[in-house]
Formats: C-alpha cells, sequence, structure tokens
C-alpha cells in the first residue's frame, strides 16, 4: 500500500519544462519569435479576450517554464556565433562600394541587382535618387577597428613617471598595481579585469 496516494504504475511528473507545448502554445511561440510582442502573439494565436486579458494571458505563457525554454532555445539557436560576427566585420572591411555595380550591355554603370540582392547585408542604406541609385555601406574604418580590437592591437597605454628617477615608461595599465600610499609592504595585489 502506497502512503502518497499514488499507484504503483503511476509515473511521476515531468517537471514543466520538459512538457510538450499544446498546440495553442505552439502557435503563441512561433508568432512570439516573430513579433517579440506577448498581446500580439497571444491574439494570433487563437487566446481570446480584450487587450488586458490578451496583454495578461502573454505575459504569463512568457513565464511558463516549457514556452521560456522553447523561446530561449530558438534564441541561443538563431544567435551569431563570435566567429560570424567577426566574418561580417570582415566583409564591412573588405567591401569596395564598385562591388554593386556593372556595366551594362550599353556600356553604362548600372546597379547589380543580384549582387545587391546576395550581399545587402553590406549595405546601410539604398535610395534612389533623380540621377540614380545612391548607396551607403557601413564604416569601413569602424569594422576593421573594432576587428583589431578584438584581436589585441589597440592596447590602452598610459605614460608615469618612475618616482625612482628613471625615464617614462609605456606600460599597459591592467599591468600595473599602483600603491597609492608610496610604502611597498609587499600585499599589493593584481588589478582585476
Amino acid at each position: 500500500m502506497t502512503t502518497n496516494g499514488a499507484g504503483a504504475n503511476d509515473k511521476p511528473a515531468r517537471p514543466a519544462a520538459n512538457r510538450r507545448l499544446t498546440n495553442r502554445q505552439r502557435a503563441f511561440v512561433d508568432h512570439y519569435l516573430r513579433c517579440l510582442n506577448a498581446t500580439e502573439a497571444a491574439k494570433k494565436a487563437g487566446y481570446r479576450g480584450n487587450y488586458d486579458t490578451l496583454r495578461s494571458i502573454g505575459s504569463e505563457n512568457l513565464t511558463k517554464p516549457n514556452i521560456a525554454r522553447h523561446i530561449s532555445e530558438h534564441f541561443t539557436a538563431s544567435a551569431m556565433s563570435r566567429d560570424e560576427a567577426l566574418q561580417r566585420l570582415a566583409e564591412q572591411g573588405r567591401v569596395n562600394i564598385g562591388d554593386f555595380f556593372m556595366v551594362n550591355q550599353e556600356g553604362k554603370l548600372t546597379l547589380d541587382f543580384a549582387r545587391v540582392m546576395s550581399h545587402g547585408y553590406l549595405i546601410k542604406s539604398l535610395t534612389w535618387t533623380k540621377t540614380g541609385p545612391r548607396i551607403e555601406l557601413h564604416d569601413a574604418q569602424r569594422a576593421i577597428e573594432l576587428i583589431a580590437k578584438h584581436h589585441g592591437a589597440f592596447v590602452d597605454r598610459q605614460e608615469l613617471d618612475v618616482t625612482s628617477g628613471g625615464e617614462p615608461m609605456d606600460i599597459t595599465i591592467r599591468e600595473v598595481v599602483i600603491n597609492l600610499t608610496g610604502a611597498d609592504n609587499g600585499d599589493s595585489q593584481p588589478l582585476e579585469n
């Protein structure tokens, strides 16, 4: 005889985060991932009610462990990796405005629509003027600067006067421990990042 009221063949309850989503919850997650608005996602998923009711349902759905886990897994899977971010920055640093133009059959310079469609992420803006297309690319110098910083090419440095009568030293700030009292009692600790 069991004392907890559960029969011998009862399966233990699965944690809420491991339960499958209902069809309506799955629809909510799908719509939420498109619009990132819980109220709108609740409405499109088929929940009924006025705006405040839908807002409450949407907010409650976001706190349910199984729904939150599905949303989190999607964001984790679709997030840009460090390597992909560096690759995109490298492409922005290397792109040339001429890559988006070509000479047509009449010998005139024209926009290469195929290139724009396949590499549009390299274009900051594309507008049409009376004289033709105007393309603005992302800042290549900034992209190169970010890549160089990632590789440690730029290190903050500062000149400090050495009180022991020596020449000024060029040192990395993170490597310096300054004892403001002037007493060196040997218990200085390195600075943490």
